[in-house]
């Protein structure tokens, strides 16, 4: 009897499993763990040397507002949201039109002009306020000319001669946190100390400016001719104190640059350039002038076009990843 009940015990064991197999083609699978948005890849973006910025095309004039004229690239302002780059030149702006209009940079450039020597230049910025409000000023107008509302995006203040009495009004100010870009063109000073030798203090809101220019925070470049100031430091010896707190070496050079200017040293550290030249009389002083349309196309107008690329990567990688979560968040709610 025991040997003739195994079939059937094989039978129902047969039975037992095709219904499992039934059983379990019928439960559904268990879903898919939830995996969190993948993020954005990095966006590789080359050293700003490696940038060559287009020419820009200007307006063939200067506009104007209530303190001075400005200069407006023709671009469409309402592409990036509103977003313009400034530049202010103070003391003989217009003079380098022809310089702006050959930097490559892609911004309104306000020529600011009060007179002669620095005094001047200070008194004009003598309300903290005001160097606000002439920016504020300059986008109201330009906005309702383009029909766009205009925000400040990117901030370069670039100084000739005497126009340090503003710009060591407005770092003094406060406004070296707004302002990426200054160039001074043999424009820097500060009074002697007991001893004769440079007031470090005087030179504090530089010196606070190109210690973030050498950590690549800003950029800062200056030049300076070899003209004694018997009263008060020339600027060599002002350029050379600076760049001596900061801890920038002087590299010796021999030679003339590009615009024929006998060259004495650089020094480079970071975004932090300057550069020192012979000659102690007008005329050179005055080639200095000539120097704004390199310095901005070499030293800031590549980095600006790697900012904007940076700043438009930016924003398509927040698309994309609001993209990608609403995604998700669609799928999950299914």
């Amino acid at each position: 009897m025991a040997a003739r009940a195994a079939p059937r015990q094989r039978t129902l064991s047969a039975f037992a499993f095709v219904a499992l197999l039934i059983a379990c083609a019928k439960t559904p699978p268990a879903p898919p763990p939830k995996l969190p948005p993948p993020k954005p890849a990095p966006i590789a973006i080359a050293d700003e040397d490696a940038f060559q910025p287009e020419a820009v095309d200007f307006e063939p004039k200067w506009r104007g507002a209530s303190f001075a004229p400005y200069l407006v690239p023709k671009i469409d302002f309402a592409k990036d949201g509103g977003a313009v780059d400034v530049v202010f030149q103070f003391h003989a702006g217009m003079m380098s039109e022809k310089d702006w209009r050959a930097a490559h940079l892609k911004a309104v450039v306000i020529s600011a002009a009060f007179g002669l020597g620095s005094a001047p230049y200070e008194d004009a910025l003598r309300d903290p306020a005001r160097f606000g409000r002439w920016i504020d000023e300059v986008l109201t107008k330009l906005g309702s000319s383009v029909g766009t509302p205009l925000h400040l995006r990117r901030l370069g203040v670039v100084s000739f001669s005497a126009g340090f009495g503003a710009v060591l009004k407005i770092l003094r100010q406060g406004y070296g946190d707004k302002i990426d870009a200054l160039i001074l063109l043999d424009s820097i000073h500060t009074s002697y100390d007991k001893e004769h030798k440079p007031e470090v203090r005087g030179l504090a809101p530089f010196i606070e400016f190109a210690t973030q220019a050498k950590d690549r925070k800003k950029v800062m470049v200056l030049t300076h001719s070899s003209i004694r100031t018997p009263d008060y430091a020339s600027s060599t010896e002002s350029a050379q104190a600076l760049l001596s707190v900061v801890g920038v070496p002087l590299v010796p050079l021999s030679g003339r640059n590009g615009h024929g200017m006998e060259q004495t040293y650089r020094a480079d550290a970071g975004a932090l350039h300057a550069f020192g030249f012979k000659g102690d009389a007008a005329k050179d002083h005055m080639e200095h002038l000539g120097l704004v349309g390199d310095m901005v196309r070499t030293y800031v107008a590549k980095r600006w076009a790697r900012m904007e690329v940076l700043d438009r990567g930016t924003l398509a990688q927040d698309a994309t990843t609001a993209t990608t979560t609403a995604t998700a968040r669609e799928r999950d709610s299914r």
